[in-house]
C-alpha cells in the first residue's frame, strides 16, 4: 500500500493548526494555573485529538484497506458504547453481542465505492439485526432494543460505511471532512476555555458556549480556505460554505451526543480514550457530519 502524496501537502497545515493549537493550550494553562487537573487534562486532550487526526489521515493515505482496521474498531466501541449507555436507562438488550457484530461488519459494503453497495450493506445490517433477536428468542424484543439498533444503524454504521464509501473514491475529500471536524472540535473546546462563559444549550451540553462554537466555526473557515487545494473540483465559496456546514453539523452531532448521555444520567460513553472519554464521546461529530458531507460532495462533483 502506498501513501497518497496529498499527505505531505496537508502536513505544513496541519503543523500550523498544532503551533496555534499549542499555543492557546499554553495560554489555557496559565488562566486555569490555580487548577492543575484542568491544565492537565487540555494537554493531554489535544495530545489525543492530534494523535487521532494523524491516525486517521495517515491509515487513509493507504487506502481503504489501511483504513478499514481504524474503521471497523470505531464502529465495534461506537456500538458497545450506545447500547451500554441505553441499558443504563432501560434495561437490557437481548442478543446484543449479535447486533454489535451486524453493526460493525454492516459498513463493510461502503469498501466497493459504491453507493448502493455501500447502502444495501447497511440495510442487510439493520434487518437482520432488527429481526434476528425476535427469531432466535421467538417472543417479541423490547421496543427499546428495536429503536436502539435502528438508531445505530444511521448514527453509527451508516456514517461509517459512507467514509469508507468517500475514502475509496477520494482521499482528498475524505481528508477534508476529517481535518474540518477535528479543528471545530479542538477549536470549539479551546475558545470555550478562553472565553467561553454563556452555554448554548445549558440543559442538555452545558459546557458547549457560544464563543466555543463561534471559534470552531471561525477555524473551519480558516481551515476550509486553506484546504482547498484538496476540493479543486469545488469554487472557493463552495468550500468555504461547506465547511460551515461541517461545523454546524458538527455541533449537532455533539449535542446529540451530550443529549443522549444526560438521558441516561451518565457522563461519558466510555474511557477508551482516557480523559476524552469513549468512541462516541470523540467521533459523534464525526459520524453526524459525514453523510451530509457525503451528500454534498456527490451533488458538487
Amino acid at each position: 500500500m502506498a501513501i497518497n502524496p496529498l499527505l505531505w501537502r496537508i502536513m505544513p497545515i496541519f503543523a500550523s493548526a498544532v503551533a496555534l493549537s499549542v499555543f492557546l493550550s499554553s495560554i489555557i494553562s496559565i488562566l486555569y494555573r490555580d487548577r492543575p487537573e484542568k491544565v492537565i487534562n487540555t494537554w493531554l486532550k489535544l495530545g489525543i485529538l492530534l494523535g487521532l487526526i494523524l491516525l486517521l489521515i495517515g491509515t487513509g493515505s493507504l487506502g481503504k484497506w489501511g483504513f478499514l482496521p481504524i474503521a471497523l474498531f470505531l464502529a465495534y466501541w461506537g456500538w458497545r458504547e450506545l447500547l451500554g449507555c441505553i441499558e443504563v436507562k432501560y434495561g437490557e438488550i437481548l442478543h446484543s453481542t449479535l447486533i454489535i457484530f451486524l453493526g460493525t461488519f454492516g459498513i463493510l459494503g461502503g469498501l466497493e465505492g459504491n453507493s448502493l453497495t455501500a447502502f444495501l450493506g447497511i440495510a442487510i445490517a439493520a434487518w437482520l439485526a432488527v429481526t434476528l433477536p425476535m427469531l432466535i428468542q421467538r417472543q417479541p424484543t423490547s421496543m427499546h432494543g428495536v429503536l436502539g439498533t435502528s438508531f445505530g444503524m444511521i448514527f453509527i454504521t451508516m456514517p461509517l460505511a459512507l467514509l469508507l464509501n468517500l475514502l475509496t473514491n477520494n482521499y482528498s475529500q475524505f481528508s477534508f471532512l476529517i481535518l474540518l471536524v477535528m479543528t471545530n472540535d479542538g477549536f470549539s473546546q479551546g475558545f470555550g476555555l478562553l472565553g467561553g462563559k454563556k452555554p448554548l444549550i445549558p440543559s442538555i451540553s452545558p459546557g458547549k458556549t457560544w464563543v466555543g462554537s463561534g471559534g470552531g466555526l471561525l477555524a473551519c473557515l480558516i481551515v476550509g480556505y486553506l484546504l482547498r487545494f484538496l476540493v479543486p473540483e469545488w469554487q472557493l465559496w463552495q468550500a468555504i460554505l461547506v465547511a460551515g456546514i461541517i461545523s454546524l453539523m458538527s455541533l449537532c452531532g455533539d449535542l446529540i451526543a451530550s443529549s443522549l448521555k444526560r438521558e441516561a444520567g451518565i457522563k461519558d460513553f466510555g474511557n477508551v480514550l482516557a480523559v476524552t472519554g469513549g468512541i462516541l464521546d470523540k467521533f459523534d461529530s464525526l459520524l453526524f457530519a459525514t453523510p451530509v458531507f457525503y451528500i454534498i460532495a456527490h451533488y458538487l462533483k
